[in-house]
């Protein structure tokens, strides 16, 4: 409903979207047509969208009112646990520096999660690491930034890490885990108690999306408080790769939304 959402939609030819009860399905057709180049596949394999110039400007101009390219800092001194996700070897080295960069800001981190999937690291991810999987190499760059201080900041736990290790196992045969998949495991793995207060760090393209799965599956599973932030989005590179990128995301979002819809519906009709 915001006007940068509803300026891209138009831009882009999409529906305008008064009533989300009536107008997101709709709405949702049309960004699986228009947005989404990914078709369920891995992002890195999806072919190359045709964005006009004015249409890669368009969403170039509404990603950071939509929240797609950068989050502020953690707004509470504290939480009981801070869970970075994992992801390619960029990220995961983005994200372990900006844990150390709270940390030395004073946020008490908590118990420190390494939240990830036992994902192959492909040969394309720069640099080389020595690691085999994405959890291995989120676990080692995550030590390796939080290792040398910050006692008050990530209490040390058995073997002096202060880093607990969750691999989420994927729900969708011959798919690998997604974000729904790895808070199931945050939630199957800790009780209530020890995730009252909870921060995630991600990458901000990431966050509109992740937030819609993260926050209500760990606020019905007994969390009181949920967070999210994240690495800030490189606005540098070619941007119509980048267009690419923020389509894909915001299409996710859509569906993120119009599934919750869908269930709230399904509750209130229940009632």
């Amino acid at each position: 409903m915001s006007p940068a959402f509803r300026s891209l939609a138009s831009q882009l030819g999409g529906p305008r979207v008064d009533d989300p009860a009536r107008d997101l399905p709709a709405l949702l057709r049309w960004s699986a047509d228009a947005l989404d180049t990914r078709r369920g596949g891995e992002r890195h394999d999806a072919p190359p969208a045709a964005f006009s110039s004015s249409q890669v400007a368009a969403l170039l101009d509404a990603a950071g009112p939509l929240g797609l390219l950068s989050t502020p800092p953690p707004a509470l001194p504290g939480y009981d646990i801070t869970v970075v996700l994992g992801g390619t070897v960029t990220g995961n080295q983005l994200r372990a520096a900006l844990a150390r960069t709270f940390a030395d800001a004073g946020t008490r981190l908590g118990t420190l999660v390494a939240l990830s999937a036992e994902r192959p690291l492909a040969p394309a991810e720069d640099p080389p690491t020595g690691h085999r999987t994405e959890v291995e190499h989120l676990t080692a760059v995550l030590g390796a930034a939080l290792a040398r201080q910050h006692h008050a900041a990530v209490p040390r736990g058995p073997g002096g890490t202060g880093i607990q290790v969750m691999i989420a196992k994927p729900s969708r045969p011959g798919r690998r885990a997604d974000t729904s998949d790895a808070i199931t495991e945050l939630i199957r793995r800790l009780r209530p108690a020890a995730r009252s207060h909870v921060l995630v760090i991600t990458s901000a393209i990431y966050i509109p999306y992740q937030f819609l799965v993260i926050a209500p599956a760990l606020l019905t599973a007994g969390s009181r408080y949920a967070e999210i932030t994240g690495t800030p989005t490189a606005t540098d590179g070619q941007l119509t790769i980048l267009a690419q990128r923020l389509a894909q995301e915001i299409h996710a979002t859509i569906s993120a939304l119009a599934g919750h819809l869908s269930h709230s519906h399904v509750a209130q009709h229940r009632r």
